[in-house]
């Protein structure tokens, strides 16, 4: 992988692990740049600004728990199964610590303070 895509690759991650554990508002440019080893230029260049970085991170963890369920889709038949399944994927989303779960977090911790978009 080039450098530019690795740069970004690493931006992305580091952006939805901090996005995911603090949320937009208490997460910094900062912490994202000491997070992924790189400078605000990086993000700048890659994704222009924060608020452009956390819809990317969106799309990012979106994809990761969409491959997720693809695997599930790929090994189960039965459509209640399948349910079961994706829901306590969800679930478990909430509380772990993997890419897996960015999602799950980043929709749950920006959920739980819906004032801020009213």
């Amino acid at each position: 992988m080039k450098k530019g895509k690795k740069t970004k690759q690493h931006l992305l991650d580091s952006a939805c692990e901090l996005f995911a554990k603090q949320g937009f508002d208490k997460t910094t440019m900062r912490n994202i740049t000491d997070a992924a080893e790189t400078n605000v230029a990086a993000v700048n260049y890659h994704f222009g600004d924060k608020e452009n970085l956390y819809f990317e991170s969106f799309k990012h963890a979106a994809e990761i728990a969409t491959e997720q369920i693809s695997v599930l889709e790929n090994n189960t038949t039965d459509p209640k199964v399948l349910l079961e399944k994706a829901l306590y994927l969800r679930l478990k989303g909430i509380t772990s610590e993997t890419p897996n779960s960015w999602l799950m977090r980043m929709f749950h911790h920006e959920n739980s303070k819906p004032y801020r978009y009213a």
